[in-house]
């Protein structure tokens, strides 16, 4: 059975209970089809790994309970500057440098650079490329 893992915001310890809403929760319940007791792989903030049990969910939230740390395997540190392609290239980038494991992605401007215009919306798209593609491949780290 294929490992189940989501990021969610805060820092946590073993035995908390977390709420999973948005896309997550339904991705849990509609996609994965995932019932009370089941168990998945929950990443807070700090980049700690837990194994949780689905306690209920409605669609809209997801309660997880019972987090129970487990250890993740270091990785080395990558950290990638990269200059701003024009079009949707930088979603790629942004999706393969994450799944490749690197720590973090710079946006880089130059002289050069034809696109100048990096708007919240733009940034906010490419985290949440970057949690996805981090995610599918069972990475710990997100950024």
């Amino acid at each position: 059975m294929p490992a189940r893992r989501f990021f969610v915001t805060g820092v946590h310890a073993e035995g908390d209970s977390v709420v999973v809403d948005g896309g997550d929760a339904h991705k849990i319940a509609n996609v994965l089809r995932l019932r009370a007791g089941d168990t998945i792989e929950i990443v807070d903030s700090a980049g700690s790994l837990f194994t949780a049990s689905l306690e209920s969910d409605d669609g809209d939230r997801a309660k997880l309970r019972g987090l129970i740390a487990t250890p993740d395997a270091a990785r080395a540190a990558i950290d990638v500057a990269q200059g701003i392609p024009k079009g949707a290239k930088m979603d790629f980038v942004v999706e393969k440098l994450s799944e490749l494991g690197a720590r973090a992605l710079v946006p880089l401007r130059s002289e050069r650079t034809i696109v100048h215009d990096l708007s919240p919306a733009k940034l906010a798209r490419w985290r949440r490329l970057s949690h996805r593609s981090a995610a599918t491949c069972l990475r710990s780290k997100s950024r």
